[in-house]
């Protein structure tokens, strides 16, 4: 189960849960040149699911200000690493639908009961991001990767129920053994929650004494880590990513096409 920000909700019944989804979908772009021409991979594909947004008790389930990976897709483990030198020429997510009440209340704020809930910083946005695992940090159990490349961020709330595409107008290289992430500058209703265990993913955030665990702990600091927590913005900086989440999944895909010349 992921965690779940505050108990703030939905006006009626919203949780705000952390999570990210990968959905089975071929982005939607053109193959017409030769250059495309065979050889197209699709990381992230997998079976066809529907974002907990709503789920079937009418709550509005998203993701909120983090990176995030997908490491665990049903049986394909490792589903956003790549396996050749390549380019990713378009990226896809799908969205759930949320109400109008809950978007207003995602983006701008709200009050719920007593409580006022400031909101996730403005509409829901979201982009890809290449990330390089930091080996000698991995292998010293620390979970550490540097950002390399991003493409612009997209606003989705137009997208709203739909499986969408963005074509990159300037493809995003990606070396072998690097990573295709999804980044939420502020909200985004692309997560499946309450799967089995063989669905995982990493966040870009890390348990302390003054935020607590991962996940939802006790009062008074319940959620303070996600909360808190940032995507991983800036080109060349590197982040923890020490918070991984069971029975979720982030709902994005990458296209990528064959680094012309190949190279490393």
């Amino acid at each position: 189960m992921g965690p779940v920000p505050h108990a703030l909700a939905r006006l009626q019944t919203l949780a705000l849960i952390t999570a990210v989804a990968i959905f089975s979908t071929v982005a939607a772009i053109s193959l017409a040149t030769g250059a495309w021409a065979g050889g197209v991979t699709v990381l992230g594909a997998g079976p066809a699911m529907k974002p907990s947004c709503p789920d079937v008790n009418e709550r509005c389930i998203v993701e909120a200000r983090v990176t995030g990976f997908q490491t665990h897709l049903g049986n394909t483990k490792k589903p956003f690493v790549a396996r050749t030198p390549s380019r990713i020429v378009a990226w896809s997510i799908k969205l759930g639908r949320p109400t109008a009440k809950d978007n207003k209340c995602l983006s701008d704020g709200c009050t719920v009961g007593s409580k006022k809930f400031a909101g996730f910083g403005g509409p829901a946005r979201a982009r890809v991001a290449v990330l390089k695992p930091i080996r000698s940090k991995i292998k010293a159990g620390k979970p550490v990767y540097e950002l390399v490349r991003q493409s612009p961020t997209e606003e989705l709330t137009p997208f709203f129920g739909t499986t969408t595409t963005f074509t990159l107008g300037r493809p995003l290289g990606i070396k072998k053994g690097q990573i295709v992430a999804l980044t939420i500058p502020t909200w985004a209703p692309m997560f499946v929650f309450g799967l089995n265990s063989d669905y995982a993913w990493r966040a870009s955030r890390a348990p302390t004494k003054k935020r607590g665990g991962c996940t939802v702990g006790t009062p008074p600091n319940q959620g303070a880590n996600v909360k808190a927590g940032s995507p991983h913005q800036a080109v060349g900086k590197t982040r923890r990513y020490a918070c991984v989440y069971k029975t979720n999944r982030l709902l994005y895909s990458a296209t990528m096409v064959p680094r012309p010349g190949g190279g490393k």
